[in-house]
Formats: C-alpha cells, sequence, structure tokens
C-alpha cells in the first residue's frame, strides 16, 4: 500500500514527514522524520489487527493517514522538539 509525505517548516526548520506501509511480511507502518536529510524521528506501528477485516485497503489508508496527521500535528505543537533539535 501507499503513502504519504509532507514538508512542514516549524521553528524556522524545514523537516521531511514520511509515512509509508511496510509490507505484508512486517505488517507494519512507519513514519519517519527528516531533517537536512538527516533522520531525526520515527514511529512505526504494527497493522496485523486489521487483518481479515473486509475493509483492510481502506483502514489500513485511514491508519497511515492518521499517524501522520498525528506526528505532523506534534511537530507543530512543538511536542518533539527534544528529538527533533538533538545536536
Amino acid at each position: 500500500m501507499g503513502g504519504t509525505t509532507a514538508e512542514i517548516s516549524h521553528r524556522g526548520t524545514a523537516f521531511l514527514v514520511q509515512t509509508q506501509d511496510n509490507g505484508p511480511r512486517a505488517q507494519s507502518l512507519e513514519t519517519l522524520v527528516y531533517r537536512s536529510g538527516r533522520l531525526v524521528f520515527s514511529r512505526k506501528a504494527s497493522w496485523q489487527s486489521l487483518l481479515g477485516d473486509p475493509r483492510f485497503a481502506d483502514r489500513l489508508k485511514e491508519m497511515i493517514e492518521a499517524q501522520h496527521r498525528d506526528v505532523c500535528g506534534e511537530i507543530r505543537a512543538g511536542r518533539l522538539d527534544a528529538f527533533l533539535f538533538r545536536s
């Protein structure tokens, strides 16, 4: 399944946020946050609970979008600053 990408500016710094499905072998999705090409934060979530769901594709897409939206919101709110601005 696909994923989503956004560029966010926070405290004068640009961040690239990418959320994607890791596929059936991993059964997880992951959000990666980059600053100047360097990975500064990641969040992973399992989607095993969706297996067997007749709306699997729709639910996975919703899960990807929700995690992406949540991480972007946490960046904007400053809740991830300890990770994003480490030396």
